[in-house]
């Protein structure tokens, strides 16, 4: 006999026994500032057969229990949540409410190949590109293909240096946008920029916001900082990359002096912002702090 499952839209403070079809698209520890080998917290964000997703905490209390059943794309069914407000002022999700994990809770991972793969919720670039519509408090997944890219640089904040690289992404419709990519993922796209120039190199990043000025820049800083596990992909072997390669059209043109260009004026608009001290770089400090703050209310 089939079960019936709620579906995360149907969520509400009424009750506890909410009974969850549900994959973890993504997972990350808060980890504890002064033991960095212990948790504080996990986070997750699962996310239903329609595609709604909520966000949820793992608290210390009942770490134990969780920890070792759960895992990032794990397909699980869970029971009996705590339902609670989304406080959060940096929006991981649109949904007005987020779950707790309890004692009371029970989680029991599944396989059913018919659950869908698509974990990502992509923004499309005109959206991005509207200065009234973009909110910085919000993020979001985009895809695009990199067309032009410019050298990597140096940022120093209190005697810490980061590095970064401004890129220039397009979308199947041709609209660009610029984006930021910031330590570890600098090292991972390199390799890649310095490929074949008839072999697309295509972007994925999951989580992350926009950054305001003259264009709109997206800036995936708040994933990198605080670590979150595979927010960056390059050319992943995921439905929704397919799908997205199968509508740049077969004929299309991949041009290598087109790649090879440095990318437009809104990447070095980055860079003069940066050098002058008008875009904040939190440590990872502050942002624990401020996701702990945010999450306690």
């Amino acid at each position: 006999m089939a079960q019936n499952y709620n579906y995360i839209s149907e969520i509400a403070m009424s009750k506890m026994s909410w009974n969850l079809k549900v994959r973890v698209v993504r997972l990350w520890h808060i980890l504890d500032r002064k033991k960095p080998e212990n948790s504080n917290l996990i986070k997750l964000i699962i996310q239903d057969e329609k595609g709604d997703r909520i966000h949820a905490t793992i608290e210390r209390a009942v770490m134990r229990i969780f920890k070792t059943k759960i895992h990032g794309m794990g397909l699980y069914v869970m029971k009996n949540f705590v339902v609670g407000p989304n406080n959060l002022e940096i929006k991981i999700n649109k949904h007005k409410l987020k779950l707790t994990f309890s004692h009371r809770m029970s989680v029991g991972e599944i396989s059913d190949p018919q659950f869908s793969l698509n974990i990502f919720n992509f923004k499309p670039f005109q959206h991005l590109t509207n200065q009234v519509e973009v909110d910085e408090n919000e993020l979001f997944d985009i895809i695009g293909e990199v067309i032009g890219h410019g050298n990597v640089k140096l940022y120093n904040q209190g005697g810490k240096t980061s590095t970064f690289m401004n890129l220039e992404l397009e979308d199947h419709e041709r609209n660009n946008i610029s984006v930021t990519f910031w330590g570890k993922f600098v090292d991972e796209i390199l390799p890649h920029l310095d490929g074949s120039p008839n072999q697309p190199v295509i972007v994925v990043m999951q989580l992350i916001k926009a950054h305001k000025f003259q264009g709109t820049q997206i800036t995936n800083i708040l994933c990198v900082i605080l670590g979150i596990p595979r927010s960056f992909w390059i050319n992943p072997d995921l439905p929704q990359v397919a799908k997205f390669i199968s509508r740049l059209g077969s004929g299309r043109e991949v041009n290598l002096e087109r790649f090879s260009q440095t990318t437009s004026q809104h990447s070095y608009s980055v860079s003069e912002e940066l050098a002058a001290g008008n875009v904040k770089v939190k440590i990872i400090g502050e942002l624990i702090d401020f996701w702990e703050q945010r999450d306690n209310y």
